[in-house]
C-alpha cells in the first residue's frame, strides 16, 4: 500500500474562556489525525497558526502569536523549533500569513490590516533572520497581502481586489493577473488557484497560466477559503461551509460539485491547511535490480519515486527513469542502505512525518524493487538525518 498524503493546519478551540490555536496533521482522507506540537528552546505556549513546509521538504515555518506575532522555523515534525524573527510588527497590520521562497532559504510574510488603517505592504525575512524588510517600493493606499511563491519565485499576492504577480529577479512594477483572493501557485508552477465570489460565496478557481483560461473548481454551500494544493497537483485543500468550517478535500481537475469534507469539528479562525511536503532525497550507489551495477532512487517534488537503474557506463552512468510508485510525500527520509535483511538485495529505510521508521525490503526487480513497507518502530524523529 502506498503512503498517504499529509495536511498540517491549525485548529482553535477555547480553553479557560481564551481561544487557542494548536497544529494538527492528518491523512488527506482525514484518518490518523495527530496534534503537531512544535518544540524548542524558548518557544512559548502560544496561538500556533500559519504553518507551511519549505519547497525542499526539509523545514515547517509557522507563527507563534503571544502578543506580537513570532517567525518560527522547525523541522518538519516540530523539533528544533527556532525563531526567525521576533515581535514583527508594521504600522498598518499583523502578520498573518507566510510563503516559502523558491529555494527554501526565505520567507514572504503577508499581513492583515489594523483598523484604520489605510496600505499594507508584504515583507521578506532570510531564513538566518537576516535580510529583513519590504518587498515592493512604498505606495500609499496600497493593500498588498496573501503571497503565494512560484517555482520560478515568481509572487502573485493580493492588492486590493485584484491577484497582481511580481518578478523578483526582475523588479519594475507589479502587474495585475486577475480578479480574487488567496491566490496559490500550483506545485509546478503552471496554474494559480485562487477563491472568487460565486452564486454560493466565495469559491475555488483554477487559472491555466499559459492560456489565461480560468475554471471554477469548487461548489460548496456557503463557500470557501485557503486553496492549498497537494505535492503532486493532483487535490486542492481548503476550508468550506461559511461559519461552520470544515477542512475538506476536492480534485484539482475535475471541476464541479462539493468537496469531501474530512474533518467534523469546527475550524474556526485561521485554520489555513498545508500540505507536507517531502525531503528530495537521493541515495548512495546500490544495486536494486540484481543485475549487479549501482541504481539511484530519486523522489520528485510531486512525492513519486523513481528509479535511475545503472548501466555501467562513466558518459551515461544511468538509464532512462522507471516510475516505482507515488505517495512517498509522506515520509520526511529515506535512504537507501544497503541489504539490511541478509537475503542479498539492497533495501531502503523511510521515516514519516510522526517519527516512524519503516522498512522497503528489495525485491532485486526492475519493476518493483520494493515489497511492501513493514513497521521498524517509532521515536526516529529525535535525529535530524538518516544515513
Amino acid at each position: 500500500m502506498e503512503p498517504q498524503q499529509r495536511i498540517v493546519y491549525s485548529e482553535s478551540a477555547t480553553v479557560d474562556g481564551m481561544l487557542t490555536f494548536s497544529l494538527v496533521s492528518m491523512n488527506a482522507d482525514g484518518s490518523d489525525r495527530r496534534a503537531l506540537v512544535p518544540t524548542g528552546d524558548g518557544l512559548p505556549q502560544a496561538k500556533y497558526d500559519s504553518p507551511v513546509f519549505s519547497p525542499d521538504g526539509r523545514h515547517l515555518a509557522f507563527i507563534s502569536e503571544d502578543g506580537f506575532a513570532d517567525i518560527w522555523v522547525a523541522n518538519p515534525d516540530g523539533s528544533g523549533a527556532r525563531p526567525v524573527a521576533m515581535d514583527v510588527q508594521d504600522p498598518d497590520g499583523w502578520a498573518t500569513q507566510l510563503a516559502w521562497g523558491p529555494n527554501s532559504d526565505m520567507l514572504y510574510l503577508g499581513f492583515q490590516s489594523k483598523p484604520g488603517h489605510d496600505r499594507l505592504r508584504l515583507m521578506k525575512v532570510n531564513l538566518d533572520g537576516s535580510g529583513f524588510g519590504y518587498v515592493l517600493p512604498d505606495q500609499p493606499y496600497v493593500f498588498d497581502s496573501q503571497p503565494s511563491v512560484a517555482p520560478n519565485g515568481t509572487l502573485a499576492f493580493l492588492r486590493g481586489g485584484t491577484i497582481e504577480v511580481y518578478d523578483p529577479r526582475q523588479g519594475g512594477t507589479p502587474t495585475p493577473l486577475t480578479s480574487g483572493l488567496q491566490p496559490a501557485y500550483s506545485p509546478d508552477g503552471t496554474k494559480l488557484a485562487f477563491t472568487r465570489q460565486a452564486s454560493d460565496g466565495p469559491q475555488v478557481f483554477v487559472r491555466d497560466l499559459a492560456s489565461g483560461n480560468e475554471t471554477q473548481i469548487t461548489d460548496d454551500l456557503g463557500g470557501v477559503m485557503y486553496p492549498s494544493w497537494s505535492p503532486d497537483g493532483s487535490k486542492l485543500a481548503y476550508l468550506a461551509g461559511g461559519t461552520d468550517m470544515r477542512l475538506t478535500i476536492h480534485s484539482a481537475t475535475a471541476a464541479g460539485g462539493p468537496g469531501t469534507a474530512i474533518t467534523s469539528a469546527d475550524v474556526q479562525g485561521d485554520g489555513r491547511p498545508t500540505w507536507v511536503i517531502p525531503a528530495r532525497i537521493s541515495s548512495p550507489g546500490a544495486d536494486l535490480t540484481g543485475d549487479g551495477k549501482a541504481d539511484l532512487v530519486a523522489r520528485d517534488g510531486s512525492g513519486v519515486l523513481w528509479l535511475y537503474k545503472g548501466t555501467g557506463s562513466a558518459s551515461a552512468p544511468y538509464a532512462a527513469r522507471t516510475k516505482i510508485g507515488g505517495g512517498w510525500n509522506t515520509y520526511n527520509s529515506l535512504t537507501s542502505a544497503g541489504d539490511l535483511t541478509g537475503d542479498g538485495k539492497a533495501d531502503l529505510v523511510a521515516r514519516d512525518g510522526s517519527g516512524v521508521l519503516w522498512l522497503y525490503k528489495g525485491t532485486g526487480s526492475a519493476s518493483a524493487p520494493y515489497a511492501a513497507r513493514t513497521k521498524i518502530g517509532g521515536g526516529w524523529n529525535a535525529y535530524n538525518a538518516l544515513s
